[in-house]
């Protein structure tokens, strides 16, 4: 069978002074510089997950059917050959179909030493349960700079969406049709592109806006009532700027639609993926029809986080059902 791999890290190779050490609970498998320069989340879970599994196996061999549970499989190697593993070995690691992880050390002649293959799981990789990470968002959002520096140069292959609108060709879509990515332009007299933000065009705009792309969204702020496991929920105030630079930090695509047009403006939906945690967050937000001239506006947000991929479709259908009945 023939995978769709999007590879993360090529094979890399460093000269290094620690050889198999172990610190404070954890191998020390990757150098600081390749920690700085592919950063990922992914480096602190081999370090710690191998470790753990190596004195697992150590005191108890029959701890390690765990691994069943984990749903990670060991093709090449043990845990215990992590203590012969230093960052001067050559490492890569890919991703597959957004399902699972391939991690492979070699030596210098690039023979596979220790090869692993273990589930795209933000439980598994954060080492926490969903109603753990949950709580831990506010956290995480509160961390984020509240200055957002938008991007505002636009090299981009986009066709004709309406007459004088333009969007990129490369719009992808999420398994919920109704979302995308798309953003909004339209062109000067030396034919640039300038992304669409005025009251004119609200859904253009808040595409726009939320995707990261509006200089001028330093001042917004989102208030956010989010939903938390066992039917609690917790109520706290952000940037949007906070918001933005959270999405772009975890690498997130972020897919938007309108969800619907209310009298207090459009209440638009959307779902932040994360491809290298295996996570969802679906975000519905309430837009003013006068966004555009009021940028110190206080949005209402709803927040679902961390929701698996396969859970996302029957939560999108029970925010339907609520809709529907207004109709």
């Amino acid at each position: 069978m023939i995978y769709k791999m999007r590879i993360f890290l090529l094979l890399f190779f460093l000269q290094s002074f620690l050889y198999g050490k172990a610190e404070e609970k954890h191998f020390r498998l990757f150098s600081d510089e390749m920690k700085t320069a592919y950063p990922s989340v992914i480096y602190d879970f081999l370090e710690h997950y191998l470790y753990k599994l190596d004195s697992l196996q150590t005191a108890n061999p029959l701890a390690m059917n765990h691994l069943k549970q984990d749903k990670v499989i060991f093709k090449k190697g043990s845990p215990k050959t992590a203590r012969k593993i230093t960052p001067s070995h050559p490492f890569s690691l890919r991703i597959i179909d957004d399902k699972f992880y391939e991690a492979v050390w070699s030596d210098s002649t690039q023979k596979e030493i220790l090869h692993m293959v273990f589930p795209v799981s933000f439980e598994l990789i954060l080492g926490m349960p969903k109603n753990k990470v949950e709580r831990k968002m506010k956290q995480d959002l509160l961390a984020m700079p509240k200055t957002f520096v938008a991007d505002t140069v636009f090299q981009l292959e986009v066709k004709e969406y309406q007459p004088g609108i333009f969007i990129p060709t490369n719009t992808t879509y999420s398994e919920i049709k109704e979302l995308n990515t798309n953003t909004y332009f339209s062109k000067n007299k030396d034919s640039k592109l300038y992304p669409i933000y005025d009251s004119k065009h609200l859904a253009y705009s808040s595409a726009n806006l939320l995707q990261g792309i509006i200089s001028n969204c330093n001042k917004y702020k989102l208030n956010i009532y989010q939903n938390l496991y066992d039917f609690q929920h917790e109520e706290y105030t952000i940037t949007l700027s906070q918001w933005l630079n959270y999405c772009k930090a975890m690498h997130a695509t972020v897919y938007l639609g309108v969800e619907e047009e209310r009298e207090d403006g459009i209440k638009v939906l959307l779902l932040v993926h994360s491809h290298d945690l295996g996570f969802h967050h679906m975000l519905s937000i309430v837009l003013p029809w006068k966004l555009v001239e009021k940028p110190d506006a206080v949005l209402k947000a709803k927040l679902n986080a961390y929701i698996p991929t396969h859970n996302i479709m029957s939560i999108y259908q029970e925010r339907l059902q609520p809709i529907s009945n207004k109709k």
